[in-house]
């Protein structure tokens, strides 16, 4: 996912909205126009463009200025998926939604109560929380079988509690 790209948002920021003034006044040269837009701090078109994609990503996610906050603007890949997956602050982070989904449960079947219908979901969330805790920015491995493993163990842990709390036979 990331191929090392580092870049201050604020700058790339910056230069859209030169190159956006620059096209939308006078034309360039002439009284009133903006000064042409200095060269972004990027070394190809591509991580002018992969940047845009994450930033788009954490907007989509109402992420883009709680990410900000924490990373003072630099953008990369590696950063923003750790902050979609392990941020705990975060309310749509992977890790934060695990968590809370855990306390609900446990909320409705307690730990203790082994008599109650529920345990093994409670578990099977328990261990994905517990995984989900290990993992740190650094040693994220940000790829698309982490995030099979996410999404095949969220499905488990909702096909547990269908059965076992609503009566669902999954198949």
């Amino acid at each position: 996912m990331d191929s090392g790209v580092s870049a201050s948002a604020s700058e790339y920021i910056a230069v859209r909205q030169d190159q956006k003034s620059s096209t939308m006044g006078a034309p360039p040269g002439e009284p009133g126009s903006a000064p042409k837009p200095p060269v972004p701090p990027f070394t190809s078109g591509s991580e002018v463009v992969e940047t845009s994609l994450w930033l788009s990503l954490l907007r989509s996610c109402s992420g883009f200025e709680p990410f900000m906050k924490r990373h003072q603007g630099r953008v990369t890949g590696r950063a923003v998926a750790a902050f979609l997956l392990l941020e705990r602050s975060f309310p749509r982070s992977v890790r934060y939604s695990v968590s809370e989904a855990r306390a609900r449960l446990e909320a409705i079947r307690p730990p203790s109560h082994h008599d109650l219908p529920g345990g093994r979901a409670l578990l099977r969330l328990g261990a994905l929380d517990a995984w989900l805790h290990e993992m740190t920015p650094e040693t994220l491995d940000p790829s698309h079988d982490l995030a099979t493993r996410i999404v095949n163990d969220v499905a488990d842990v909702c096909a547990e509690i269908g059965r076992e709390l609503l009566g669902y036979q999954v198949s």
